[in-house]
């Protein structure tokens, strides 16, 4: 099915092969590429990190895949860290911990271990995705909430806050709400990642059904993420972001579907 809607149906899902495949319990990540690409990727590697209940159980982590198409580098990851407001510092952590488990795996297993190297720092490009769990705060915004400290304490004024500004779509102000972007601020998170412009509602926690409407229990937040980041060098240019959007249309979950498209320059060849 994932093939056909790859090519738009009409079997055309043939143009298109699994380079690689990746699971942890329920987080799948799989890497697609085009038949007529598949002799120009090489190196494939995978890796897994479970960073959930004492690091055994697999209820959250991540998941890695990398490998060279021609000339350049790629790394995909894909978390689900940390539930809950509070867990903030939970989440840094998970990151961190992501980062350096799969490092030797899928990246240059002596440099990794040895600690120089994480797994964004061995690759031109590093995709960074999935549920991070990152809550909007606006106690880190007060000044966009428009309410007093003590106010946003209670759950019920957050709450009706946050929805307040998703109707009025002042993104912005939710933006520097963010905790993943406090954090990554304070640089205590995914150093020189890079992420789009989230200009449209909160996907997390909605209810089952067509459109955003948040359930009661959560404050709205944008839980979905995608990050990039690219090998110093490489150039700013080196890694363009053509669309990113959510699909409220789809009810499945209490979550919204993130996804995004990029342009991605190929590397120069290095000789020496």
């Amino acid at each position: 099915m994932i093939l056909a809607r790859l090519a738009g149906g009409g079997g055309g899902g043939r143009q298109w092969v699994v380079l690689k495949h990746a699971s942890l319990r329920q987080m799948h990540l799989a890497v697609f590429v085009r038949a007529a690409l598949r002799t120009s990727a090489h190196s494939v590697r995978s890796a897994v990190s479970a960073t959930g209940l004492g690091g055994v159980v697999g209820n959250k982590g991540g998941l890695a895949i990398s490998f060279h198409l021609g000339t350049t580098s790629l790394a995909f990851v894909s978390c689900h860290l940390a539930a809950h407001d509070h867990k903030n510092r939970e989440r840094n952590e998970m990151c961190k911990e992501i980062l350096s488990e799969t490092a030797g795996a899928i990246g240059e297993q002596r440099r990794a271990a040895r600690g120089r190297l994480d797994v964004a720092s061995q690759f031109d490009h590093c995709f960074w995705f999935g549920d991070l769990n990152y809550r909007v705060d606006l106690k880190l915004g007060q000044q966009a909430a428009g309410l007093p400290a003590e106010a946003l304490k209670e759950h019920e004024a957050h709450h009706a806050a946050v929805r307040d500004l998703v109707e009025e779509e002042d993104w912005e102000a939710l933006w520097e709400a963010d905790q993943l972007r406090h954090s990554q601020r304070a640089g205590d998170v995914l150093a020189r990642f890079s992420e789009g412009q989230y200009s449209f509602p909160p996907t997390f926690k909605v209810l089952r059904q067509r459109g955003a409407h948040y359930k009661q229990q959560r404050i709205p937040s944008y839980c979905d993420r995608i990050l990039w980041r690219s090998m110093p060098g490489r150039g700013s240019s080196a890694v363009t972001q053509t669309s990113l959007a959510a699909v409220p249309g789809v009810s499945t979950s209490d979550h919204k579907p993130v996804f995004a498209t990029f342009e991605v320059a190929a590397s120069a060849r290095l000789h020496g």
